[in-house]
């Protein structure tokens, strides 16, 4: 069984970023166990051979016709040509 400190280093992200799939659920096999100090996740050793982290940040947003790239002007509202 592995530690999220453990863990956090195998895939160079920080202790953060493991709790939060954590607490998504996304890694396989992880489990909370309750300890006189308090729950702590434990993650089997297996998992890091098939676990694949998700892409890190935003997703990007779907591109969009502005009017910049058209070309076409938007009118000002309120004003009357």
């Amino acid at each position: 069984m592995l530690t999220t400190a453990q863990f956090a280093e195998h895939f160079q992200v920080a202790y953060t970023t493991v709790m939060t799939w954590l607490q998504r659920e996304i890694v396989p096999g992880a489990r909370r166990v309750p300890t006189p100090r308090g729950d702590v996740w434990e993650i089997p050793a297996s998992t890091l051979l098939t676990f694949t982290p998700p892409k890190q940040g935003r997703p990007k947003k779907k591109a969009e016709p502005s009017a910049k790239k058209t070309g076409v002007k938007k009118a000002k509202k309120g004003s009357a040509k």
